[in-house]
């Protein structure tokens, strides 16, 4: 079923739990302030770009709808291959820009 053995238990990771929930939290915030963002300044888009009422709300969606249908096949990704360097390499794509 897997194309590698999944991961034995005396794995060691670097980092504790409290490294994890406080960069976690950190990175909870910041997306949900950016995303949040979008709403607010959607009215400034609209005027300066002349977009319809549905343009407007496909681009404050936008956000959610890129990041709720790209977990699927990333989901799928790190059940196949272990998800240590999957997340790497998703928090390179979202760093570069890449929708969530």
């Amino acid at each position: 079923m897997f194309d590698r053995d999944p991961p034995l238990a005396d794995d060691r990771f670097e980092g504790n739990s409290h490294t994890g929930l406080a960069a976690a939290t950190f990175g909870f915030f910041v997306g949900f302030a950016g995303v949040a963002l979008i709403g607010p300044v959607s009215a400034r888009f609209e005027g300066a770009m002349g977009l319809s009422g549905l343009l407007v709300g496909l681009l404050v969606a936008a956000p959610q709808l890129a990041g709720s249908l790209l977990r699927i096949p990333f989901g799928a990704w790190v059940d196949q291959g272990g998800g240590r360097n999957r997340f790497s390499s998703y928090w390179d794509s979202r760093s570069s820009g890449w929708p969530d």
